[in-house]
């Protein structure tokens, strides 16, 4: 609830637009939430995409979660993409449905918000400087003015090529740096920030990250170590690689 809580409050989404969220829709690094908008009263050709600035607090709630996430999906098979998924078991056509199965939905959000909040506002009434939270993921996202760009809905496949290309070839030039005992230098900090920049643009245009992952193994970035030295977290790395259902290419196939 406090990765909810803080991402609500960056971004003002509404619970439908929270719960529809996918690992896809984080950025590499964390710092941004893509969202497709609907207004209400708008018909569907209408909605819109925006990139969200995330706070740290948010990050760092969400490098909470993720880990959390992982262990709730050990029991579901196959791909599992959705960002929030339940908490609890449930019951489904008299089935038992173990918890981790199934994406949250948006009630299913709005009684565990309320849950949550409850218990916290009990446990810490009488504390200095503490205010109580509102009880409705409503209130909480009311008078919010978060920090966003549009985005396209679909990738424009020129300059989806163009993007990949630029990853690609940060990514070989981190690499070689790293391979030359250059790690810690300022010529290797320019090539993460390079990669990082790279990354990030190919993201927002909606380059899916798996196809990412891919270019920059096949470029010499395959282990979790030096992808993260291009700003990818490590906690999401892990989140792809259980919502595919296999794990990222390996050194030996970039080298191939």
């Amino acid at each position: 609830m406090l990765a909810v809580g803080a991402v609500v409050s960056d971004t003002g989404i509404r619970a439908g637009e929270m719960c529809a969220r996918t690992i896809e829709d984080l950025s590499p690094t964390l710092e941004e939430l893509r969202a497709v908008r609907r207004p209400q009263g708008r018909s569907e050709s209408e909605a819109f995409t925006e990139l969200l600035a995330l706070s740290g607090l948010s990050r760092a709630a969400l490098k909470r979660w993720l880990p959390e996430r992982k262990q709730l999906l050990e029991r579901v098979g196959g791909t599992a993409t959705a960002l929030w998924v339940s908490l609890h078991g449930n019951h489904h056509d008299g089935q038992a449905v173990p918890a981790g199965t199934t994406p949250l939905m948006p009630r299913g959000l709005a009684r565990a918000w309320t849950r949550a909040v409850v218990e916290t506002n009990v446990a810490m009434a009488g504390q200095p400087s503490w205010e109580p939270l509102p009880t409705r993921m409503e209130q909480l996202r009311r008078g919010v003015k978060p920090s966003a760009v549009r985005a396209p809905m679909m990738p424009d496949a020129e300059k989806a090529a163009v993007l990949l290309d630029d990853v690609a070839a940060c990514g070989r030039t981190l690499a070689e740096l790293r391979r030359a005992g250059e790690e810690g230098g300022t010529a290797e900090l320019q090539g993460r920030i390079a990669v990082r920049q790279a990354v990030r643009d190919a993201w927002a245009e909606g380059i899916e990250h798996t196809v990412q992952l891919s270019t920059l193994a096949h470029a010499g970035l395959a282990d979790t170590v030096s992808l993260a030295a291009g700003g990818w977290e490590p906690v999401l790395l892990d989140a792809i690689d259980r919502g595919q259902g296999r794990g990222r290419p390996t050194k030996a196939a970039a080298a191939e």
